[in-house]
């Protein structure tokens, strides 16, 4: 599980302190009605005194921001980067341990003159390893930075000159009419983790006119944005939509996860139909943490089996930051949701058993229809070994999960399905024999569970049972699962003697949807069977006992 990336704005921000801390703002500060110190936010020079305070005190940066080119709002702006950092580390969490050891790679499209987006992504991650970004040293995270204006690219070069940074940050200028992704950035990196972009909003000067008289700008775009900055052809719709196009060749192989950040949440429908229409499913809208009045749209979406993480849904996510005003607008995203992207749910029958160890009793059933599915044999996964695993064993299951295609070394295919238990809950093992934990203890439990193959439909269950179980001749354990789960098992709040099992669907492409909805289905119905002919069994035998006391009264 990743640590939480630092966020200075998680609450309101004293303008009288960080004048303190960086004199250069405090001509600039004046009493607020409510008697604390503010500053003007239609001042162009108060915002660029702000926004550069900011940087300083909170990530050692020292930013030229020029008179004439857009302004960056930095607690929005970390908004954006953290949501990509987390976005990528997640996906590189799940991947092999030889992935996860390299850097990050971020591609910035339209960087503008303050690199605001690579600078906040490198200050953010390199702090976090207790390392101070020094030109020359070995980095978690690399940038490219692309953009049209070449007096923007030079004053990018000079900030990040500046602070030492040319190393960690590479910028390429494009043609206004060139590829979004570029093929110079793009190949000199192996792959890349995410893309994002702040795109141009706007389709014309008056609907910038339009949206000043609606009060939907902030201030300080008003004033310093360049045209190339905030207007484009057919808005920012446009702009993402040759995104969109470009990615059908480069996601599947180059990059992970694209993301944009949308200004207006008109942009949302038509993209994600765009999005449906190219049979792209893995995608997610998300709103983030407003600060102030101001509401912006991330956009993400992937070609490759990696899931968007469940970790980052509003439903499980905690966003740190200030609560916004309440005159802030909503705007409900439920609409725009992915049905690949969210969760399954089940609940159990009733278990007998109330004080907690219901979710025991759901476990072992879970346990028991994987061995049955698995043709009685328990497996752990390569994604977490077990203490008696030796050296060996463990280098060997990381290779078939990394990408091994060779058999066993008894020359069988492998198990169709590996799992693992999460060794922090404290419910039991089943695997280990243990007992029951004690009331009020095992209220959950989490299953990382491997698929290699579809042995639950029905026509692989009716294959298994002609064949006894044994793989279809000829084939080969195939480079990566077909499908991943996370499974929570948790108990409901009393006086419920359900189980609540929740999956999440976290690799596998989206041509494979089907096959993660009939594993859970299967497994849960399989669960249901079980736990309802246990209780059954269990009403019996105290029915029995029930009517043997009554037979010693007599």
């Amino acid at each position: 599980m990743l640590s939480p990336l630092r966020n200075p704005y998680a609450g309101p921000v004293d303008y009288a302190e960080l004048a303190q801390a960086v004199p250069s703002l405090a001509p600039f500060l004046r009493p607020g009605r409510d008697g604390r110190q503010t500053i003007e936010f239609h001042d162009a020079a108060a915002l660029r005194a702000l926004n550069a305070a900011l940087l300083k005190r909170d990530f050692g940066l020292e930013l030229d921001l020029p008179e004439d080119r857009l302004c960056p709002a930095v607690p929005s702006r970390l908004e954006y980067v953290l949501f990509v950092l987390q976005l990528a580390l997640l996906a590189l969490d799940a991947s092999s341990a030889s992935s996860s050891s390299r850097p990050v790679v971020g591609l910035d499209v339209g960087t503008g003159a303050s690199a605001i987006y690579p600078l906040l992504a490198v200050r953010t991650l390199e702090p976090a390893a207790g390392r101070d970004v020094v030109a020359g040293t070995s980095s978690q995270i690399r940038m490219l930075a692309t953009d049209i204006d070449a007096h923007s690219l030079k004053c990018a070069r000079e900030n990040l000159k500046a602070n030492n940074l040319t190393e960690h940050v590479s910028v390429f200028q494009v043609e206004p009419e060139g590829a979004r992704f570029p093929t110079e950035a793009i190949a000199s990196v192996d792959s890349v983790d995410f893309t994002m972009c702040n795109p141009p909003f706007y389709a014309s000067q008056s609907e910038i006119d339009e949206s000043l008289a609606a009060k939907e700008l902030e201030p300080f775009a008003t004033c310093t944005g360049a045209e190339s900055e905030m207007i484009t052809p057919g808005g920012e719709v446009a702009f993402v939509t040759r995104m969109v196009e470009e990615s059908l060749t480069l996601g599947r192989t180059k990059i992970r996860w694209f993301t944009s950040l949308l200004g207006k949440f008109s942009s949302i429908g038509p993209l994600v139909e765009l999005l449906k229409a190219r049979d792209i499913l893995n995608y997610h809208v998300h709103a983030l943490p407003p600060h102030g009045h101001t509401v912006r749209w991330v956009l993400a979406w992937s070609l490759q089996d990696r899931r968007f993480p469940f970790e980052l849904l509003p439903s499980i996510a905690q966003p740190a930051a200030p609560i916004p005003p309440s005159s802030t607008p909503r705007f409900p995203l439920g609409r725009f949701a992915s049905p690949a992207t969210a969760s399954s749910t089940y609940y159990t029958p009733a278990c007998e058993s109330g004080d907690g160890t219901s979710t025991s009793q759901a476990r072992r059933a879970v346990e028991a229809v994987l061995r049955e599915l698995n043709g009685g044999e328990s497996t752990t996964s390569a994604a977490g070994e077990t203490a008696a695993e030796d050296a060996g064993e463990r280098a060997s299951k990381r290779r078939r999960t990394e990408g091994d295609t060779s058999p066993t070394k008894d020359g069988a295919l492998g198990p169709a399905l590996e799992w693992r238990w999460d060794p922090r809950d404290p419910v039991p093992d089943p695997t280990e024999g243990g007992e029951d934990a004690g009331p009020g203890r095992a209220e959950r439990a989490e299953l990382f569970l491997h698929a290699w193959r579809n042995v639950w439909s029905r026509k692989a269950r009716r294959r298994g049972a002609s064949t006894g179980g044994a793989a279809p001749a000829g084939s080969a354990r195939p480079p990566r699962p077909l499908l991943e789960l996370r499974i929570i098992l948790e108990h409901e709040p009393a006086p419920s003697t359900q189980v609540r099992l929740t999956a999440h669907w976290t690799r596998g492409l989206d041509a494979d949807r089907a096959a993660f909805t009939g594993l859970f289905g299967f497994v849960t119905r399989k669960v249901g069977e079980r736990l309802k002919a246990e209780a059954g069994t269990e009403t019996g035998v105290a029915a029995q006992e029930r009517g043997i006391a009554g037979g010693d009264g007599d």
